[in-house]
């Protein structure tokens, strides 16, 4: 969670945003698993490592709103997807006459 602590204190990314992260860490599972890398599968223990939130989301810009922050449940790979929605508002020029 440093990445939050910086943003917070301007140290990189000045002006960049995330939400609160309240989903479980996003990495490194056992491929087509809800088991983490490195927690017991079939009686065998693997390589000790701290699951993490490694896949984010950080935005920047007037107008924008995020309204969802969550991560997808797909098992594909080892690591589970980061989606975000936002509503972005915009101004539209009137047209000259």
């Amino acid at each position: 969670m440093k990445l939050k602590a910086e943003l917070r204190e301007g140290c990189i990314f000045n002006g960049w945003q995330e939400e609160d992260i309240e989903f479980a860490p996003t990495y490194k599972y056992h491929p087509d698993s809800d088991d983490y890398y490195g927690c017991c599968q079939n009686g065998k223990r693997g390589k000790s490592r701290a699951p993490a939130w490694c896949d984010r989301i950080i935005w920047f810009g007037k107008g924008l709103k995020q309204s969802q922050y969550n991560r997808g449940e797909f098992r594909l790979s080892d690591h589970r997807p980061v989606r975000a929605i936002f509503k972005a508002e915009v101004k539209v020029p009137s047209p000259l006459h």
